[in-house]
């Protein structure tokens, strides 16, 4: 249509101009002919763009959506076992581990503790910690000394994450610039970088069949060990009730430097929305080559009931030395 929409004006041109060279008119036809089809061209690139900033707009609300509900936690434990796999070796190491949590407002008490075979691959010891919302605590239990300070520590060290937040670490800032800064339940509800990573989302991938959704979206990460990398988020369900599958840490070359898939997902008693209780996480090396694989089994979950009254409470089972970061000695607690 464009075409014969141009040689219409372009014998136009030649009847009107007929006076004038015959180069004159190639000219006038090759214009004719070039700002018809560029002005068609730039109206469907126009709108091509417009549909994916409406469609990645569409899914950024979907995602914040979820991110919102998670904000509406006031308080949650959980526990977790986790059996791993660690590759490095021949032949693979094995072991299990264990992970504690609760949290209520600015308050939280973290517990993790792994097997031998895990500790002596080179794993973080069996550590506690807790902040009381004025004093932040750390527990060796293995050298039974508690350190502790006035300040919180936002680096929050233990073999094993919090496993539910796993599909939340698009939200986090666990990078290069941050190492060991790991999602608290108040980091949900006022995310650093989220801002700027929905920015400059990106749609990956969209199915929808028969009313239910799949979608990957990308977004900019950080970096680690040097190596940048972007957010691969996977949602699927329903649009009314979705749910993040995926968590993917991908580098600029394809390969995942993490993998976090969740599923079984059951209704939680004060939660909305369904909550995976087996959730999967892999490292990679830099080939690509499988590092290290968790199997996270939720054990106890509770959402927005009130935490135990002892749950915050600076007591230790096992500890026998007390030492003030600030006072550089031993003290009576």
């Amino acid at each position: 249509m464009i075409k014969r929409m141009s040689k219409k004006r372009f014998w136009l041109i030649i009847a009107v101009c007929a006076v004038f060279s015959v180069g004159f008119g190639a000219i006038a036809t090759s214009i004719s002919l070039g700002s018809a089809e560029n002005d068609d061209a730039g109206r469907q690139s126009n709108a091509n763009v417009n549909a994916e900033r409406s469609e990645t707009s569409e899914h950024a609300v979907i995602l914040n959506r979820i991110r919102e509900e998670y904000g509406k936690i006031r308080s949650l434990e959980i526990e977790a076992a986790g059996e791993v796999r660690i590759f490095t070796d021949k032949p693979q190491t094995l072991g299990t581990g264990n992970v504690t949590y609760y949290a209520e407002g600015g308050k939280y008490r973290y517990s993790s503790s792994v097997s031998e075979p895990l500790r002596a691959a080179g794993l973080m010891r069996d550590l506690e910690v807790l902040f009381d919302g004025t004093k932040y605590y750390l527990f060796d239990k293995e050298a039974k000394i508690v350190s502790y300070q006035e300040n919180e520590e936002i680096r929050l060290p233990g073999a094993f994450p919090n496993p539910l937040f796993l599909t939340l670490d698009f939200l986090g800032n666990d990078d290069d610039s941050c190492v060991n800064c790991r999602l608290r339940l108040h980091d949900i509800r006022q995310p650093v970088k989220w801002g700027e990573r929905v920015s400059a989302m990106y749609e990956v991938f969209e199915s929808n069949s028969d009313g239910l959704i799949h979608i990957i979206v990308g977004m900019p990460g950080g970096a680690v060990n040097g190596t940048p990398f972007d957010y691969h988020v996977g949602i699927v369900g329903t649009a009314k009730a979705p749910v993040i599958a995926s968590v993917y840490r991908i580098k600029a070359d394809g390969h995942p430097l993490s993998k976090v898939t969740a599923g079984d997902f059951r209704t939680v008693e004060g939660f909305s929305s369904k909550v995976p209780h087996r959730i999967e996480i892999s490292s990679h090396k830099e080939s690509g080559m499988p590092e290290m694989h968790t199997i996270f089994t939720v054990k106890k979950i509770k959402i927005n009931q009130t935490a135990k009254p002892d749950a915050f409470a600076p007591r230790f089972s096992g500890a026998e030395k007390f030492w003030s970061n600030e006072r550089k000695e031993f003290t009576k607690q």
